[in-house]
């Protein structure tokens, strides 16, 4: 069995996972430093920013066996955006100047996204 997920959450303040991260900061911001919205499957949607260490720790957490409902040692799941899809945005993306962890520009990252959305963190 293969599950989907898409690298992107339904604005909505009643959706857990969306509340849950914008308490900590991990979406990816505007030139502003406002949380980064776009339109996309779901609607209005916020972009976690997997750049940074902490939001890749809480993504992998959510596919842990008590977490991720129906999940076996046979299920896995398909990452179905390799890039930060953006319906209403230019060229179908991002905005080349949001600010992802460390202050870096959307444009540097651009082709990273989708291998951070599925990259795990170091073994220490």
């Amino acid at each position: 069995m293969v599950s989907i997920v898409d690298p992107h959450i339904k604005v909505d303040g009643g959706y857990r996972v969306y509340s849950e991260l914008r308490a900590r900061g991990l979406y990816v911001k505007t030139k502003d430093g406002n949380d980064y919205e776009g339109w996309c499957w779901p609607g209005s949607s916020a972009y976690p920013d997997f750049t940074n260490p902490e939001m890749r720790e809480w993504w992998a957490s959510m596919f842990a066996f008590d977490q991720y409902e129906g999940s076996t040692e046979a299920l896995f799941t398909w990452n179905d955006m390799n890039e930060p899809s953006v319906f209403s945005g230019p060229e179908v993306t991002m905005h080349k100047d949001a600010r992802h962890f460390g202050g870096w520009e959307h444009r540097e990252l651009h082709n990273l996204y989708g291998l951070y959305v599925v990259r795990p963190l170091p073994k220490i």
